[in-house]
C-alpha cells in the first residue's frame, strides 16, 4: 500500500477511535457511581492489557529493554493524563473537562518543534488554534461562563499529559512494534494506578456489580485495547500535530451522542462550533489546496 494510503487510512482509524472515546463519557459517567476514578482507571487498564495479550501471546518475543523503557515512558503520561482529567471532573462540569483536555491539540505542535524530528507546518498550528476555538462553542455553556477554578487547572495539567503521550506514541511507535507498544503501555499505566490504589487505600473498597461489568468490559477491551492499538499503529504514517487534531474530535463525538442519546439540545453556538472544527479538519488533512488548485485553473 503507497504511504499516502496509508496515511489516509491511518487518518481515518484515528477518527474512529476519537469517536469511539467520545461514547466512552457516557460509560464512564455511569461507572463513577460505583468506583473512584482511580479504581475504574485501574481496571480499564487491566483488561486491556489481559485482551492484548491473550491476542498477542505469540509475539512477546518482540519485546526488547528500549520497548520496555519506552512502555513506562508512555504509560506513566497515560495515566497521569487519565488520572488528572477524572480527579478534574470532582467539580468540573463535563462540558468543560471535554474542553479543557482537548488543549492538547495545540500543545503537540509545541513539543514535536522543540524536542521532535517530525516539525510542524503553519498550517498545522493554524488547524489546532481553530480546533481549540471550535471545541470551545461546542462544548461551552454561555451561561456558566467561563472562569478557571482549582479543579479547572487540574484538568489542564492533564491535557499536558495527553499532549506528551500523543508525541511519545508517535515518536517511538515508528521504531518499536505498535502492538507490543501498546499492550505495554497498557500494563505499565495499570501498575501506577495500582501503586496509587494502595497509597489511597482503596485497594478493598472495590464495587464491582453485575451491572458495571458490561460497562468495565467496553472501556476495557473496546474503550483502551483497541483503540489504543489504532493509535499506536496509526501514528506510525501520521505526524503527531496531525494524530492530535483527529483525535481531539473525541469531544466533538462525545458532545454529538450526548445530543442523540442523553437528549442535550444542540443550539446556535454549537453549530458555529461545529463548522469552525470541520474547517480546521479540513485544512489539517488539505491545506485547502484544492482552493489553490482551482484558482489557477480560472
Amino acid at each position: 500500500m503507497e504511504l499516502k494510503n496509508k496515511s489516509m487510512l491511518a487518518d481515518f482509524s484515528l477518527l474512529i477511535m476519537a469517536l469511539i472515546w467520545g461514547s466512552g463519557f457516557i460509560f464512564t459517567k455511569n461507572t463513577l457511581d460505583s468506583l473512584t476514578g482511580i479504581q475504574l482507571i485501574f481496571i480499564r487498564f487491566l483488561i486491556a492489557f489481559v485482551t492484548l495479550f491473550i491476542f498477542n501471546i505469540k509475539k512477546l518475543n518482540l519485546i526488547k529493554k528500549s520497548t520496555i523503557y519506552k512502555s513506562i515512558i508512555i504509560g506513566f503520561v497515560l495515566f497521569l493524563g487519565f488520572a488528572f482529567q477524572t480527579y478534574g471532573l470532582v467539580e468540573t462540569s463535563a462540558g468543560k473537562s471535554a474542553f479543557l483536555t482537548a488543549v492538547y491539540v495545540a500543545i503537540v505542535p509545541f513539543i514535536a518543534m522543540f524536542i521532535g524530528d517530525n516539525k510542524p507546518e503553519k498550517h498545522n498550528f493554524l488547524a489546532a488554534f481553530l480546533m481549540i476555538i471550535g471545541i470551545f462553542f461546542l462544548t461551552m455553556n454561555p451561561k456558566e461562563g467561563f472562569s478557571i477554578n482549582y479543579y479547572d487547572g487540574i484538568t489542564l495539567i492533564g491535557s499536558v499529559f495527553w499532549a506528551f503521550h500523543v508525541f511519545f506514541v508517535g515518536h517511538f511507535s515508528k521504531v518499536e512494534d505498535p502492538i507490543i507498544l501498546c499492550m505495554m503501555q497498557m500494563f505499565f499505566a495499570g501498575v501506577f494506578a495500582f501503586i496509587f490504589l494502595v497509597f489511597n487505600g482503596e485497594i478493598s473498597t472495590f464495587n464491582i456489580t453485575g451491572s458495571t461489568m458490561p460497562t468495565l468490559l467496553y472501556l476495557g477491551v473496546v474503550g483502551s485495547a483497541i483503540t489504543f492499538v489504532i493509535q499506536n499503529v496509526a501514528q506510525k504514517y501520521t505526524s503527531p500535530t496531525h494524530a492530535g487534531i483527529l483525535m481531539s474530535m473525541e469531544s466533538v463525538f462525545g458532545t454529538i451522542l450526548g445530543i442523540i442519546f442523553l437528549n442535550e439540545v444542540f443550539t446556535m453556538q454549537m453549530l458555529v462550533g461545529a463548522v469552525i472544527i470541520f474547517t480546521a479538519l479540513i485544512l489539517a488533512e488539505t491545506k485547502f489546496e484544492f482552493l489553490k488548485k482551482k484558482t489557477l485553473k480560472e
